[in-house]
């Protein structure tokens, strides 16, 4: 019986994991591949009409307004979360923005951010994740407010 159990209870893991973003990154061939607001918009619409969702990620580097202020997610790996529409993308975006990884981003709605991130097709908002450096080392990202940027954790000295 302890063996059907443990194969399951892996995967379960495993998936958990991957929700909460605690687990392996997806490094496809779209997801590493940089692309313009531009060619993501058309992307990202042609998924959302036809009802598809993509397969992988598309990193963007985008720019907008904070328009409201949403509960942070405090299970699993913490994330931030705000929504700001953004000219290029003619969409409202939401930022999940992992704060285990990267300092908390002290936006206030009406303040203009630039968001380096992956862009994900989803419902009701598209996403703007992985707004944090990379810690195995890969492409990360970064919400740029005031001047300032947030990717990671301050250090201490």
């Amino acid at each position: 019986m302890k063996k059907l159990l443990a194969p399951g209870f892996a995967i379960m893991a495993a998936a958990i994991l991957t929700v909460t973003g605690c687990g392996p990154k997806f490094n496809g061939p779209v997801a590493s591949m940089p692309l313009t607001p531009a060619i993501s918009q058309a992307a990202a619409s042609t998924a959302t009409t036809e009802g598809r969702k993509p397969t992988a990620a598309q990193w963007v580097t985008v720019t907008g307004k904070v328009t409201k202020l949403l509960p942070d997610d405090n299970q699993g790996s913490k994330h931030q979360h705000f929504l700001f529409t953004s000219p290029s993308q003619a969409k409202t975006l939401k930022v999940a923005h992992n704060t285990d990884l990267a300092a908390y981003v002290p936006v206030k709605v009406g303040d203009t951010i630039e968001v380096k991130c992956e862009f994900i097709v989803s419902n009701p908002y598209d996403i703007a994740h992985w707004t944090h450096y990379d810690p195995m080392g890969g492409e990360g990202g970064y919400i740029k407010l005031n001047g300032k940027i947030y990717d990671r954790l301050p250090t201490r000295r």
